[in-house]
């Protein structure tokens, strides 16, 4: 498709719609600074936003007023396996306009330049994740609900000294080194690892590209009880994604991650993937289910079901 930028005039405001890129950089850092107070690195969200570390074209969208980055539609590619296919997906993740830009259509205009050059690229869909809040909104948009996430939330008993060292800029180095040394008998290649959920049906394809491009988010591969764990801890041990997880070595897994917990001054571990998968009965002997995101798809062919697709919270554009 076309690449140039193009106009979108409205209420006598002109707009200028770009595919993200590299020389958008220092905008997307601004308007992330105007939005929230403890965001991302601009080395995380130069990681985030290189489509080419998986062999892709940007998919992201930003729009500037007379030089001014005003809105951002972030976009990112996931390859899925649909019965040991690989095809592209792509995830439609962050919504930023700025506050004197608001409802004059920007997010809309930004989130169908997006879904052109994914089908450019021919992917065969998009996906979302949705509050029970914004669900209203995305159905206006042509997203359709295909599932929900369920979170499992167990305690450690522990006080949150590491919640706080985490938010606090001046001791987040010296909490870093701590965690590694915790979780250092644990570490484990990340280079392999493998999506237990494509036993459910369609799911995400953890592969080598992806694997050592979804760094920016302080995330760890650790091996326990023959299990592989894909976690991050920042305010909680949250479990990303797992592999090999049964009932042979469920307890040592969970009673080594409270133990991690603990150690590491957070209150809980928190599981978080699509409901009624083969974890579900697993995770429920520890605490009970509690419905989270919504999942939202947008087909872009009729020749490749997406629909039933599972999620882990590895899959979240933040992990």
């Amino acid at each position: 498709m076309d690449t140039e930028a193009r106009v979108y005039e409205v209420k006598g405001r002109r707009f200028v719609l770009s595919v993200f890129g590299a020389q958008w950089l220092d905008d997307l850092v601004t308007l992330h600074g105007q939005i929230f107070t403890q965001g991302p690195t601009r080395q995380q969200l130069a990681i985030k936003y290189d489509a080419s570390a998986q062999g892709r074209q940007p998919i992201a969208t930003i729009a500037h007023e007379q030089g001014r980055p005003v809105a951002f539609h972030g976009a990112l590619p996931y390859p899925v396996l649909i019965d040991g296919d690989r095809h592209w997906i792509g995830h439609s993740c962050d919504y930023i306009t700025s506050t004197d830009c608001r409802r004059l259509g920007l997010h809309s205009q930004l989130a169908a330049l997006s879904f052109e050059l994914m089908q450019a690229q021919q992917m065969i869909g998009a996906f979302a994740m949705f509050s029970e809040v914004s669900e209203g909104a995305s159905v206006k948009m042509g997203w359709q609900q295909d599932g929900v996430l369920q979170r499992f939330h167990i305690p450690t008993g522990a006080r949150r000294w590491g919640h706080r060292l985490w938010r606090m800029p001046g001791a987040r180095v010296m909490y870093r080194h701590r965690v590694m040394q915790v979780l250092g008998p644990y570490l484990s290649e990340r280079k392999v690892f493998r999506n237990s959920l494509v036993n459910d049906g369609v799911a995400v394809d953890y592969g080598p590209d992806f694997m050592s491009w979804k760094t920016y988010g302080d995330n760890h591969v650790l091996s326990i009880g023959g299990a592989q764990l894909w976690v991050r801890i920042a305010g909680r041990v949250a479990v990303g994604a797992s592999y090999a997880l049964g009932p042979d070595n469920i307890e040592e897994v969970v009673e080594t991650l409270v133990d991690i917990g603990r150690r590491c001054g957070v209150s809980e571990v928190m599981f978080q993937l699509s409901a009624q998968t083969h974890l579900t009965p697993l995770l429920s002997r520890f605490a009970s289910a509690k419905d989270s995101y919504r999942v939202s798809l947008i087909d872009f062919t009729d020749d490749i079901d997406v629909s039933g697709i599972k999620f882990n919270y590895s899959d979240f554009d933040t992990f």
